[in-house]
């Protein structure tokens, strides 16, 4: 009796230390193997196809990858995955003409089953491969926003492009095909309170280029709008430009009314006495926006920008027109193209129609000097990359400026 019961004790402690094992490291399905696919310049899929099945649940399951010199897999990578019996995810931070190692596993209460190691190389990069750059969105509301992006390529050899975009929790990209340098697309139909990311691509014979993810919040209270109120131009002693900037039209998705008030008395309001009110037709993704009075103050003219929407009215800062009896500077020949608007880090400047020397100065909205350069045009065109990493967040005015002319374009650092 004493001899049956301590072979039925040593039965079960060999099946409790049977369980552990088998959960521990796997069993005959645990992982052993990977496919590694679409190995392009900076990116490549990992698929893992053999069965999962262990006594304890599945915590997670997925890749880590490393680069081939390093002699241990402590800074490797983790790459979560989804999926049951096969799983898959691509990664999108790779080096071109670098060796990689690349392992799958499991992840029990137990700890991590790992798959044997797999080696790949990947290829050289296209010289002609785009720059594609995710841009922060505009105009967020409740159930909209605007994605932006930049897309450069010096060659024709751009198949498709655009953004892709899902909710956070999503593990399914939603395609939109946009073409052009400066791209944007009014995403609708959202839903508030949620978070969603995005980022633009490119599609080459050598495969697809990403640029950064970007995420944002949808809210769901009415905010708002908001307007800056520029200076005005073309200042005659019977008519003057009123110019305004839209820098968001806040959440309210309804009601939307641009223009200007102006009067003789400062600090001007809609419906006040003596106020004039100009309506600018408002359409999406406009930025600047201007129109033209006839009804002209002889003594000192007060005007500010202003937007309407179902939140309420936001009134841009009050400027004063005075007619000098001078006629403005000739601007009308200038074309000037500044993108990303808005930017954080770099912006490129391109202006046409001007000669001689040209100085490019930067104010804020205070109206101090930022930075002053001197540039020659070359086929009446300047062409410039700016460096706004130094520059705060804020609105920032650019002056092009030479013997005969000046324009100012109103510039967004995020």
């Amino acid at each position: 009796m004493k001899a049956k019961s301590l072979l039925l004790s040593l039965l079960f402690i060999l099946f409790t230390i049977n369980l552990f094992a088998i959960d521990k490291i796997g069993n005959t399905n645990s992982p052993k193997a990977i496919f590694v696919t679409n190995i392009m310049p900076n990116s490549a899929t990992f698929t893992e196809t053999n069965l999962h099945d262990t006594i304890l649940p599945i915590i997670a399951r997925g890749f880590e990858y490393k680069l081939s010199s390093l002699s241990s897999w402590l800074n490797s990578n983790d790459a979560l995955a989804t999926g049951t019996d096969t799983f898959s995810v691509t990664v999108n931070n790779l080096t071109s003409m670098t060796q990689y190692d690349v392992r799958s596993y499991i992840q029990t209460a137990n700890g991590k089953t790992y798959g044997n190691t797999y080696t790949f190389v990947t290829p050289a990069g296209d010289p002609f491969f785009p720059s594609v750059i995710t841009m922060s969105p505009t105009n967020i509301a409740m159930t909209r926003a605007q994605l932006n992006g930049v897309i450069i390529s010096d060659s024709n050899s751009i198949l498709s492009q655009g953004f892709e975009w899902k909710l956070l929790d999503s593990t399914t990209w939603n395609i939109q095909e946009v073409s052009g340098t400066i791209i944007s697309y009014i995403l609708t139909d959202m839903l508030c309170n949620r978070t969603y990311e995005y980022r633009a691509f490119a599609v080459t014979a050598s495969g697809t280029c990403y640029g950064n993810t970007i995420s944002f919040m949808t809210p769901c209270l009415e905010t708002l709008g908001e307007v800056t109120t520029l200076q005005a131009t073309n200042i005659t002693d019977s008519s003057a430009t009123l110019n305004g900037y839209l820098v968001s039209t806040g959440n309210a998705t309804s009601n939307i009314e641009l223009g200007f008030v102006y009067s003789n008395t400062t600090n001007p309001f809609i419906d006040d006495t003596n106020v004039y009110k100009v309506i600018v037709p408002y359409t999406i993704g406009m930025t600047s926006f201007d129109t033209i009075i006839t009804t002209f103050y002889p003594s000192t003219t007060y005007a500010k920008a202003y937007i309407t929407n179902s939140a309420g009215t936001y009134y841009g800062e009050e400027i004063n027109i005075n007619y000098s009896g001078l006629s403005n500077v000739n601007n009308n020949q200038l074309n000037i193209k500044l993108y990303p608007n808005p930017a954080t880090s770099l912006i490129k400047l391109i202006v046409n129609g001007i000669s001689g020397e040209t100085q490019i100065i930067i104010n804020d909205i205070q109206g101090r000097t930022i930075n002053t350069t001197k540039n020659n045009p070359l086929n009446g065109q300047i062409e410039q990359t700016i460096d706004l990493t130094k520059l705060s967040r804020g609105i920032y005015f650019i002056n092009i400026k030479n013997s005969t002319n000046s324009k100012t374009e109103k510039l967004i650092v995020q």
